[in-house]
Order: C-alpha cells, then structure tokens, then sequence
C-alpha cells in the first residue's frame, strides 16, 4: 500500500513541475525533465509510446495503413473501430444507437 501512494505522490510532484517550468522550459528541456528518453519509437514513421505493447499495436493497426473507418456524418476518418466509435459517440450524439447497432455485426 505505501509503495502505490508513494508512486502517486511521485506522479504528482512530477505533473506540478512540468506544469510550473511548461512556461519557461523548452521542448528538449521538457522533455528530459518528463523522462520521454526512455519511449518506444516506431522505426517506419518515429512516433514515439510509453508502453512497448503501445507501439506494438501502433505497428499492427496503425502504422502505413490507410484509414478504415469513415465517418457518415462528417469527414472523420481513423484506423481503429474504437476510436471510429468514441468519435461518433462524442460528436454525433444523435446517431450513437444506429452506429453501436452496427458496430458489432
């Protein structure tokens, strides 16, 4: 139990020192102050990721392929269902029931 609430404050006092320098630092600074050497970049277009699963579904859903996903209601388009439906649910309220219904066909 000490060991998470330690790790929480630990993420606290981080997030407030970024949030404090964000004004005055710049970008590499940041950077290097938020520890983001330690990312995961994708080889084929450099993006980085946190997680290495992160970047492993970067590479097999994302990566060099073409959007899937077309929004009907406005020019939205994305590679992931997921994020097709969170956008629908988000933005076009009024056809969120008529989307789910399709979505799991």
């Amino acid at each position: 139990m000490q060991i998470k609430s330690t790790a929480k404050q630990l993420r606290k006092f981080r997030r407030s020192l970024f949030f404090q320098a964000s004004n005055s630092l710049t970008l590499d600074q940041l950077k290097a102050m938020m520890g983001t050497h330690n990312l995961f970049a994708c080889k084929k277009c450099g993006r980085a990721y946190k997680r290495k699963s992160s970047l492993y579904n970067h590479s097999r859903w994302e990566c060099g392929k073409e959007p899937q996903f077309k929004c009907a209601y406005c020019p939205y388009k994305g590679k992931q269902k997921i994020h097709f439906i969170m956008h629908v649910m988000a933005k076009h309220k009024e056809h969120k029931a008529e989307v789910l219904s399709n979505s799991y066909k």
